[in-house]
């Protein structure tokens, strides 16, 4: 609903203003968040130590709010769009991680215990997941700071 909410609220009145498809800003929102997302991805199948994680996890998610902000052809008049669509984008990540990686893991390794062989690499699954659930953890203040941002201080508009 959030979603939608923004597209057709904020989004689609920001693209009337300014003569553009909110489609256009839509699926560049969901392009460069989904990328952003398959990178992790595959750091995180690697299962390299935490703090590689937080690190990539950190240049990642910069890249892409840059990419948003530099190159969204609406909201540049307005907080909304552009503080909403970073927070929206950490929510994107967060949710991916959830469904990608932390709750198909887990579903691996009860499936394999229940049938009384847990998986050879249930112990790489654990920890792709556990590091998937950290990249969570600190992805949600910086998501909130965004949401709230939006209708409380103009940090990225006018």
């Amino acid at each position: 609903v959030g979603f939608w909410y923004w597209a057709q609220i904020y989004v689609a009145a920001d693209a009337a203003r300014m003569g553009v498809s909110p489609g256009s800003t839509v699926l560049l929102f969901l392009l460069i968040w989904i990328v952003s997302w398959g990178v992790l991805y595959f750091v995180v199948l690697k299962t390299p130590p935490g703090y590689v994680v937080g690190v990539v996890t950190a240049i990642v998610v910069a890249i892409a709010a840059w990419l948003f902000v530099k190159f969204i052809p609406v909201g540049q008049d307005d907080n909304h769009v552009l503080s909403i669509g970073i927070g929206g984008g950490f929510g994107i990540i967060m949710l991916m991680n959830v469904w990608g990686i932390i709750w198909r893991n887990n579903k691996r390794i009860i499936q394999g215990t229940l049938a009384g062989s847990p998986p050879a690499n249930a112990a790489v699954l654990a920890r792709q997941a556990f590091l998937a659930s950290r990249t969570n953890f600190f992805l949600s203040v910086p998501m909130l700071f965004f949401m709230a941002a939006s209708s409380h201080y103009t940090i990225l508009g006018g």
